[in-house]
């Protein structure tokens, strides 16, 4: 395996919890593990702990901002749960590249739906997101949660592509 300079190991310690807590218990094992180039090995074993910490939360407060932007209904209906809910999924899955926040929300609403919580999980944004990351052309679902004006409605959640490729959607529901 090539060694890895410093940058690199840093950011695979921010982005696994439980490579900071091995670092945290034995960080020779850690650095050999990876392995840390010879030129970086004084600085990687100058890391604190604590400092990491602070930041890997810090980037996941960030990853949560982000997914909330792309799925508000299923954060807002998470409560007072959804910044404990995300920890518990952020340390188990780091999305990286260009779509990456798509892949968290998207990656997010399995878990919740894995670990009990599909009741939190608004269902007519989670088909939206889906279609938007697909190659589909159209889609249809029947939902209980799609979100007209201020209120919850189910509906038939109709979901296209325009020809230039833009997702859409409408929904029918009874009005009661």
């Amino acid at each position: 395996m090539k060694p890895l300079e410093l940058t690199t190991a840093l950011a695979r310690l921010l982005s696994d919890a439980e490579l900071r807590s091995a670092f945290s218990g034995d960080p020779d094992q850690v650095a050999n593990q990876l392995p840390i180039r010879d030129a970086d090995r004084d600085a990687f074993f100058s890391l604190n702990i604590e400092e990491l910490e602070r930041q890997a939360k810090t980037l996941i407060e960030k990853r949560l901002h982000e997914v909330g932007r792309i799925i508000p209904q299923t954060i807002q209906r998470l409560g007072c749960q959804a910044s404990t809910e995300f920890y518990r999924y952020a340390n188990q899955h780091w999305p990286t590249g260009y779509s990456r926040h798509f892949e968290d929300a998207i990656a997010f609403f399995d878990f919740l739906i894995a670990n009990g919580n599909r009741h939190n999980v608004c269902h007519s944004e989670r088909n939206w997101l889906r279609f938007g990351v697909s190659q589909r052309r159209f889609a249809f679902h029947l939902v209980p949660d799609l979100l007209v004006g201020k209120k919850q409605r189910r509906s038939i959640q109709f979901l296209y592509r325009q020809n230039d490729g833009t997702p859409r959607q409408f929904a029918m529901y009874l009005s009661l």
